[in-house]
């Protein structure tokens, strides 16, 4: 169950409230108790599928369909998390090349390296932002 406070966007009971007589209270905080400072109980939100979204009203939610600015932004962050990826294994190739010019001992393949770059760049071009199958790198 969620609360609403004031209208603002639903969240489960408070663990602390101050009563109206300047007290707090964190054991066995009552539906009365919330009442009595502003706060309203709240259904949990709807199921929505993956085309649509959820928003709260101040009062109630509204489920409506995603638009395509949307969609633009889901894949936005797709992007971003896509882009995230690969800065955070950027550095083995500086390494893998830098043991090259040492004759140090190779620590990755540059050819899994490559791969899993190169599938990471493909992620967009996977049919659907809803589910993304990440991939990993084998190594």
């Amino acid at each position: 169950m969620l609360y609403t406070y004031k209208g603002k966007y639903p969240e489960p009971k408070p663990s602390r409230i101050r009563l109206p007589n300047g007290l707090t209270k964190t054991d066995d905080i009552t539906d009365d108790d919330l009442a009595l400072i502003g706060y309203r109980k709240v259904d949990n939100p709807p199921e929505i599928s993956v085309t649509q979204k959820l928003e709260w009203s101040g009062s109630s939610w509204l489920i409506s369909d995603k638009n395509e600015e949307d969609l633009l932004n889901e894949w936005n962050i797709v992007r971003l998390e896509r882009d995230k990826r690969i800065r955070e294994v950027e550095w083995r190739y500086a390494r893998y090349y830098r043991h090259e010019r040492l004759n140090i001992p190779q620590i990755d393949t540059i050819e899994n390296l490559d791969r899993y770059i190169q599938a990471l760049a493909d992620v967009t071009k996977q049919s659907t932002f809803f589910s993304i199958t990440w991939p990993t790198l084998n190594e």
